[in-house]
């Protein structure tokens, strides 16, 4: 199986569960927002959402998100082949489900080979980024002239980008990315740019200018 297409599924999934506005990150679920998920189920609750997973396709993980990847979709999917759906089977489907995306962020990556180096890029990077950029989100493609490119997008919380000295700070952090770029996705030409988390919450929801 193809990793795009784990990404695409899961993708699918976590997008309807974000319309039914269920928060992933709570890791416990009150009996209203379960029982409503029951009543649901079919959009989300279904082998379908990690079709395409492949174990040796997250070469690129370390080991511990290797092995917590793997039991997660595991998981996800025995809670999904019960007959009848439950509670207590939405929760453990939830639960699996938020540890794979925790890892596998449909929202930051936005396709398989972003997520291939920018797995790479986030972990020999984060350690020496300033504490001001809360994730990093990553995307490739071809940029106007052609060339194989990746953009990477830092994303910076509270009024920091006001800061008369975030010219300065934020050109270390360039050079970090830059940096860590060259060596992991050596054949794009790296792109990086800052947004605070207001716009980019603004952005995402479609109502940026």
């Amino acid at each position: 199986m193809a990793l795009w297409e784990f990404l695409d599924n899961l993708g699918i999934a976590y997008r309807q569960l974000q319309l039914m506005q269920v928060d992933l990150s709570a890791k416990k679920w009150d009996s209203g927002t379960l029982t409503e998920l029951v009543t649901r189920s079919e959009s989300w609750l279904t082998p379908q959402a990690v079709e395409g997973y492949d174990r040796e396709d997250f070469e690129f993980l370390g080991n511990d998100e290797q092995q917590q990847l793997h039991a997660s979709v595991a998981a996800f999917v025995a809670a999904c082949t019960e007959q009848k759906p439950t509670e207590r089977r939405v929760e453990a489907a939830l639960t699996a489900l938020a540890q794979i995306i925790e890892i596998v962020p449909p929202d930051r990556f936005a396709d398989s080979e972003a997520l291939r180096a920018g797995k790479r890029i986030e972990r020999w990077a984060k350690p020496a980024l300033p504490a001001w950029i809360s994730e990093l989100k990553f995307q490739t493609g071809s940029d106007s002239s052609g060339e194989d490119s990746i953009w990477i997008r830092a994303i910076v919380d509270g009024d920091r980008m006001e800061d008369p000295g975030f010219v300065i700070e934020s050109e270390s952090a360039r050079r970090i990315l830059f940096s860590a770029a060259q060596r992991f996705a050596e054949k794009r030409w790296p792109y990086i740019s800052f947004r605070s988390r207001v716009d980019e919450t603004l952005y995402t929801s479609g109502l940026a200018q």
